[in-house]
């Protein structure tokens, strides 16, 4: 029986369980979450094998080519449960792939989402949306930790932060292809993006669908963390807020 530790690296580990609590602050609520997150953990294993900068287009070009860049990238022969890093290069190689069919339907990213969300209000359009207004008060250094990139990329936090400061600014759509590409960049460099787009999927638009789930026991772990650390702020906020204690004077 697949395994979490078997069949994940230990950066989209700790990238899913840092964006779990990330969601927890935003009111989710934890069982469902957990089962949502568990799922798409097993997908995202079968759709890009936890490679953030994955393109391919609905006839599967340039899923092959994704699929081996990163792991000669990563020298692991496959082996999911290594350590495995992406880079800014490896991305521009993938993104410049001949032979990949540039439609609203191209997928990218961990979990292989579409262009063709930005249109769809109930099914990441919005999120999407709202994303586009955050890049306009965020700075590059606040973007690139917004999106998590430094858990998956190797790059420096200077290098991830200038590549943030362009691609902000691209127009995204769906009708020219540098909208197309603009909202790939986003969900490749954004892999926090990516996979709150992918919770807002049903199951019916992923190809993996019947994957398994995996890494239940990391997210109820990341919940008891959220929860011990929602404690301590409120333990420090009472200290804060509380009156001084008054000396006893002498007679």
């Amino acid at each position: 029986m697949a395994s979490c530790l078997s069949e994940t690296p230990p950066e989209l580990r700790a990238l899913l369980s840092d964006l779990y609590k990330d969601l927890r602050a935003k009111g989710l609520a934890p069982t469902e979450l957990n089962q949502k997150m568990s799922k798409l953990t097993g997908m995202i294993i079968k759709e890009s094998s936890a490679n953030t900068c994955s393109v391919s287009d609905m006839n599967g070009s340039g899923s092959s080519t994704s699929y081996h860049s990163f792991f000669k990238h990563n020298h692991s022969k496959g082996i999911m449960s290594r350590s495995h890093k992406v880079d800014l290069a490896l991305c521009g190689d993938l993104f410049a792939m001949k032979g990949v069919n540039i439609t609203k339907q191209t997928n990218y990213g961990l979990a292989q989402i579409s262009a063709d969300r930005w249109v769809m209000n109930k099914r990441g359009g919005e999120l999407l949306v709202n994303f586009k207004k955050e890049l306009t008060r965020l700075t590059d250094k606040q973007l690139v930790e917004r999106c998590h990139a430094r858990t998956l990329f190797s790059d420096s936090m200077e290098s991830l932060s200038n590549e943030a400061s362009v691609w902000k600014k691209c127009n995204p759509g769906i009708g020219q292809q540098t909208e197309i590409k603009c909202l790939g960049k986003w969900l490749t460099l954004c892999p926090a993006l990516n996979i709150e787009v992918a919770l807002e999927q049903p199951l019916s638009y992923f190809e993996t669908r019947s994957a398994s789930s995996l890494c239940s026991d990391l997210y109820n772990k990341a919940e008891v963390e959220y929860l011990n650390q929602n404690l301590k702020d409120a333990t420090n906020s009472d200290k804060q807020l509380a009156p001084p204690k008054l000396k006893c004077c002498d007679d």
